[in-house]
């Protein structure tokens, strides 16, 4: 597989600093980046943001971004609208925080763009299948 390395590099570096320390989120992003690369090699031209996404996926737990608790929005500069996060922040009453990062329109999208979330559920909280 054919990667394009440092997007994925500098998203490891990343989640490594910032998510290792929360134990067992980390497992399940652990298993996430692996699934993400998996499924990947469908995805030629955008591998490198599966992998990355996958990488980042759950940054807003992490202690120095929690703003609000609702951890799409607290890492949203990065992954705001994963794992069906509208609902959620529906229910939290944050939608008008959530709209101010651009979703794209998955009618229009390519497989890329719903992966990470396929990814994600697709993986136990402690990174297994």
């Amino acid at each position: 597989m054919n990667v394009d390395t440092y997007l994925v590099e500098r998203a490891t570096e990343h989640a490594t600093t910032f998510l290792a320390p929360l134990c067992n989120r980390w497992l399940h992003v652990q298993g996430v980046v692996q699934r993400a690369y998996s499924v990947s090699t469908i995805f030629e031209e955008d591998q490198r943001y599966l992998i990355a996404a996958a990488c980042l996926h759950d940054i807003g737990y992490t202690h120095s971004l929690k703003k609000t608790g609702f951890h799409p929005l607290d890492g949203a500069s990065l992954v705001a609208h994963h794992s069906e996060a509208a609902f959620e922040a529906q229910l939290r009453g944050y939608t008008h925080y959530l709209h101010a990062f651009p979703e794209e329109d998955f009618t229009q999208a390519s497989g890329t763009a719903t992966l990470p979330s396929c990814c994600v559920s697709s993986i136990l909280p402690l990174g297994s299948p």
